[in-house]
């Protein structure tokens, strides 16, 4: 039998990244195949946007022709589209992982026979748990931003460069220092009943601020794992990209990269990259979940609550 990865135990970097590492190996049929279902179509359409901004970006040499308004307008579609439907499929990838951390806690770890109905009541509150929490966290973002303009036109009008040098960077260390421990406010909304999204914000700071030091370190290499895998599934994209730029200004290679099958190759590896990326993401969702039970074990001692209600209950 499989040996079973408690959610709530505290542990060090190391261990973290064991336990990480253990949940999807252990669940790793179940995890590739709903990943497949739930996030392959979604990257099949991200790939299109995908596409169309980096023509955009890349300007006259992947505009297909089209006028420079109109390679300004589809860009800026395309932008809007990719920004959708990543923002979607990150909600779902987070949605699905800590679905399966949960279930996975609730029954012991018995994940056989399990399908990806057998998860959809999870997956469902999950998504829209999620969703609430995060319009207000744009919302807040929003916020947050039009306050830092404000006080920044007056600071502009001074012309005083050190000092917009200087609160730039109280700025950033402040926007750093928020932002490390909401990374947990997903964990919170996910794994736990009971919390409104305000309420779910809160926790997820109070948990990841008294525990910054540790959150900090699992976003950084935990994001350098997951940066280096997504390089690696993106480089023929990249190279194909470059390819197309490049031999579309020489005359004499052009018919190459515009030919039907250069064309979809340039597709499907941008539908490689986008499905790769979403599966290193979730390595890092994980992360994050096993990051939330650690800090939710120090401060709350979840784990002696959950053993006297099942000690009440023979």
């Amino acid at each position: 039998m499989k040996n079973f990865i408690p959610l709530y135990e505290e542990r060090t970097f190391g261990d973290k990244l064991s336990a990480t590492f253990d949940f999807i190996k252990f669940n790793f049929r179940f995890w590739l195949m709903s990943c497949v279902y739930l996030l392959l179509p979604l990257s099949l359409v991200q790939a299109l946007a995908l596409n169309g901004y980096m023509g955009g970006i890349m300007g006259g040499a992947l505009a297909d022709g089209l006028s420079s308004d109109s390679s300004y307008m589809s860009m800026g579609i395309s932008y809007i589209g990719y920004i959708f439907f990543f923002s979607v499929g990150s909600l779902l990838l987070s949605s699905l992982m800590y679905a399966m951390m949960r279930y996975y806690r609730e029954n012991d770890g018995n994940f056989e026979g399990v399908t990806l109905k057998d998860l959809s009541g999870l997956l469902k509150k999950n998504f829209w748990r999620g969703f609430r929490v995060g319009l207000l966290l744009t919302g807040l973002f929003i916020l947050a931003c039009s306050l830092v303009i404000l006080a920044g036109v007056p600071i502009a009008l001074l012309q005083i460069p050190a000092l917009a040098a200087v609160l730039f960077v109280l700025f950033l260390a402040a926007a750093i220092a928020v932002c490390v421990p909401l990374a947990l406010t997903m964990p919170v909304c996910m794994l736990e009943d009971g919390n409104t999204a305000f309420g779910a914000i809160r926790r997820g700071f109070r948990l990841g601020w008294n525990t910054w030091g540790g959150t900090f370190v699992v976003i950084l290499l935990i994001g350098l794992i997951v940066n280096v895998i997504q390089s690696a599934v993106a480089l023929p994209w990249y190279i194909a990209l470059m390819a197309k730029a490049v031999l579309t200004e020489d005359n004499s290679a052009a018919e190459i990269v515009q030919s039907g099958w250069y064309n979809f190759l340039y597709y499907i590896l941008a539908v490689v990259q986008t499905f790769g990326s979403y599966l290193a993401m979730s390595v890092m969702v994980t992360a994050l979940g096993y990051q939330y039970g650690s800090a939710a074990e120090k401060m709350d001692s979840i784990s002696v609550d959950d053993d006297i209600e099942n000690f009440e209950s023979i």
